[in-house]
């Protein structure tokens, strides 16, 4: 009688766990992956993290202006890693689009605002996750480039290096 128990304990308990198919009607249903809604794909503030070209992991701060209608405007202010301490600082304005219902964001280089030698500017196509706290994809116009990871948050401090001259004009 004491194994017929547990086993039962163990079903009740599989039945009980978030995630785990649910039973109608004698058919099982799929768990649901849109249950958590999605927060309001708003793109404009500052992003931080890093992305890899040919120089290697490279830190980056995103700093995303607020749309006119689909058109953004951004400053891409890349950095050394800490992974990576050999990477010059520069930066660079960018203009694209953000698409809400998608929540993809495409973005080309610009203008130089502060342009270290050898370097060129790069795009960026990537979208923004269910949560908005994570802007991610492909670093772009620019061959030896793969990816980047960027979260919604305060630029670092030595991210300041561009000065004032990083908002975009």
């Amino acid at each position: 009688m004491r194994p017929f128990l547990t086993a039962l304990a163990c079903l009740m308990l599989l039945a009980a766990a978030d995630g785990a198919p649910a039973q109608t009607k004698g058919k099982a249903e799929a768990p649901r992956e849109d249950a958590a809604p999605a927060a309001p794909a708003a793109v404009a503030g500052t992003w931080s993290g890093s992305y890899v070209c040919l120089q290697g992991r490279t830190g980056l701060t995103l700093t995303v202006e607020e749309p006119e209608a689909d058109r953004v405007r951004a400053t891409f202010h890349f950095y050394a890693d800490p992974s990576n301490p050999g990477v010059p600082t520069g930066c660079f304005s960018q203009t694209g689009r953000f698409d809400p219902a998608t929540r993809r964001l495409t973005l080309s280089g610009g203008r130089w605002i502060v342009r270290p030698r050898d370097y060129e500017t790069v795009g960026l196509s990537g979208t923004l996750d269910r949560s908005g706290a994570v802007l991610s994809g492909r670093v772009t116009q620019a061959e030896g480039c793969t990816t980047f990871r960027l979260e919604r948050r305060p630029a670092p401090e030595h991210a300041q290096a561009c000065g004032e001259s990083v908002r975009v004009r």
